[in-house]
């Protein structure tokens, strides 16, 4: 029996310890101590601060934490606020200067219970908030999707305790999961984001960018560049110049023009057919609602600038003639049908091998293309309008993988049914 209790025990300090990331203990009376002070709401040992109880007083210097905090039910205990926390929930409070350079005299008279901080805030400035007030936190942002969980218990356990905290934390990180899986795209184009023309500064695979970028639909071309971001221009050159794909270069408020301007990039078809898009800062650093907004700005941007790009035609690459009146449906069989199912099977839609022949897994590939590149028609059917789209470099291609399985579909042609799954 003393086994059992010892190994139950065991397993809870751990448990514990794995959530406030201290040593395991030494002895049972340890372990008794850890679970009496530890797996209790508070008090709450963050770094080597210890939180007593729940905060009602709070100032936050960091946009990203606010809107986290928004997120998870706390913005009415926010009391001030810096410059760049621009959320609609705050419009009423106070500001205490910006995220580098709080106001600490203000911020001081407020007698907060906690002051949250940015990492980028000013050192100097951050002492000062230090020696003048309870507790400052600086909190880490998460650099996935994955570890959102993770930034918002840790929050969470702040606000409301070692166990209610965990248990807020993961609900509320898995609602603004759900949220920004239900904004994904389902179609996709090829770009990159860049913070400035050095080469240098780009959005890669390892950074939380990119996982807002991904799912606004958009292949990032830049994703495997070096960790500091090394991208060498000859990159978009090349990406940009890739036949029947529209590319785009996404950039911060304000670089729009200098990118325009650029020596190097002023002959891609991104500048000359103005494919470059401004973002603003926070739909890219924020992860709490502001995240899902930053999905559909990105997705709207690049569906309101396609709708008045053409793209350039390359019918003749896949030996079509798009003619006034052009129509195909269930049944036509021909060398257009085959030129057709190819176009589709190119960028990501047919769930078919390509026979000339217009069957009813043909139409309904064009279905999908119809919906995510909203033409007028959006019944399976391939009128001008439909191939005109379909021809053309602004076409946008399905984010979604199909698994091509062979079926009988008549007696004399074979088709294929999709199963498609998510990225």
């Amino acid at each position: 029996m003393f086994k059992k209790i010892m190994a139950l025990l065991i397993v809870g300090s751990i448990a514990v310890f794995s959530l406030t990331a201290c040593r395991m203990p030494n002895s049972v009376d340890e372990v008794k101590t850890v679970i009496k002070n530890e797996v209790t709401d508070y008090p709450v040992k963050c770094g080597h601060m210890v939180i007593e109880q729940s905060p009602q007083k709070v100032v936050v210097l960091d946009d990203n934490i606010a809107d986290i905090l928004i997120a998870c039910g706390y913005a009415d205990k926010i009391t001030a606020k810096s410059s760049e926390c621009t959320q609609k929930e705050l419009q009423n409070i106070d500001v205490c200067g910006s995220n580098h350079k709080p106001e600490v005299k203000n911020v001081n008279k407020l007698n907060a219970d906690i002051v949250f901080v940015s990492p980028d805030i000013d050192a100097k400035l951050y002492k000062d908030l230090q020696n003048n007030n309870k507790i400052v936190l600086k909190m880490t942002v998460a650099d996935s999707l994955k570890e959102f969980e993770m930034l918002y218990t840790n929050l969470c356990k702040i606000m409301d305790g070692n166990i209610k905290g965990i248990t807020v934390g993961k609900q509320k990180s898995q609602k603004v999961l759900d949220d920004l899986k239900k904004a994904e795209s389902n179609a996709i184009v090829k770009g990159c984001f860049l913070y400035g023309l050095d080469g240098k500064s780009a959005v890669t695979s390892d950074m939380y960018q990119n996982d807002i970028l991904s799912l606004a639909g958009i292949q990032n071309i830049a994703g495997e560049s070096d960790i500091q971001g090394n991208l060498d221009m000859t990159k978009i050159i090349s990406a940009d110049k890739q036949e029947g794909f529209a590319f785009y270069i996404f950039c911060a408020n304000g670089m729009g023009t200098k990118i325009l301007s650029d020596k190097t990039l002023k002959t891609t078809n991104a500048v000359i057919k103005n494919r470059v898009i401004e973002v603003p800062d926070e739909y890219l650093t924020r992860q709490g609602n502001t995240a899902v907004k930053g999905v559909q700005y990105l997705i709207s941007a690049i569906k309101s600038q396609n709708s008045t790009a053409s793209g350039a035609d390359i019918s003749a690459d896949y030996n079509i003639t798009l003619y006034d009146g052009i129509l195909y449906t269930i049944g036509a069989e021909d060398g257009y049908v085959l030129a057709i199912q190819k176009r589709l099977d190119d960028l990501g839609y047919l769930s078919i091998n390509q026979t000339g022949y217009f069957g009813e897994s043909t139409a309904e590939a064009l279905k999908l293309f119809q919906n995510n590149n909203e033409t007028e028609r959006r019944d399976g059917v391939a009128d001008q309008n439909t191939l005109e789209k379909l021809f053309s470099t602004s076409a946008f291609a399905n984010s979604r993988k199909v698994t091509k399985n062979v079926l009988p579909q008549n007696p004399t042609e074979t088709e294929t049914f999709a199963s498609v799954s998510a990225n």
